[in-house]
């Protein structure tokens, strides 16, 4: 399959001296991901989990050429957050963004688009296609930290469940080659 581009984000982002960003919300409770494991034959693995518990935490990440960016919240993300974040994401850039993200209402708010207003430019909003998560280098952070950095974790509480996250998403952070390797997993040239 040939590898897709997003050739007028990417001339756009050229032109204008833009870093490319994608963003995108996920949540993690404190139910197990349970993922397949090994343990001896006749001791099978038993997963204590605490039932009925509906705590989770929500996070809002990006992810750039090299770079992956995140910030956790124990509550749900509504443009507020949104917007808290977008101003995180600016600073530690540095530079104008080219923001690429989902057609989730959040994104549409009217506080998200008078941030974006008062910005001047400095931060340009483009939508991905409707139904397509695959195109979104950060689903693929998601599936990382869900199947290999947080797999059959137990924890009974949220600050654990938070800590833990944190780890998984530094470590990922760390790893500009890992982070290149979302863009390659959604058929993204760079």
């Amino acid at each position: 399959m040939e590898t897709l581009s997003v050739a007028g984000d990417k001339k756009k982002a050229r032109r204008e001296d833009r870093v490319i960003v994608f963003l995108d919300e996920s949540g993690v409770s404190l139910e197990s991901n349970v993922v397949r494991t090994w343990a001896p034959k006749g001791q099978p693995v038993v997963l204590r989990q605490p039932w009925g518990h509906r705590e989770k935490l929500s996070i809002i990440a990006a992810v750039s050429a090299d770079r992956l960016f995140f910030r956790i919240y124990e509550q749900a993300i509504h443009a507020e957050q949104v917007v808290e974040f977008l101003e995180q994401l600016e600073r530690e850039v540095g530079e104008p963004l080219l923001v690429v993200w989902d057609g989730i209402s959040t994104h549409r708010a009217a506080v998200v688009k008078e941030y974006l207003r008062q910005r001047a430019g400095r931060i340009w909003v483009e939508r991905l296609p409707a139904y397509a998560p695959e195109l979104n280098p950060v689903e693929y952070a998601w599936g990382r930290l869900k199947q290999l950095e947080l797999p059959n974790l137990q924890v009974d509480a949220v600050p654990a469940l938070k800590q833990k996250c944190q780890q998984g998403l530094r470590r990922m952070s760390r790893r500009s080659e890992l982070v290149a390797s979302f863009w390659q997993q959604a058929e993204l040239a760079l």
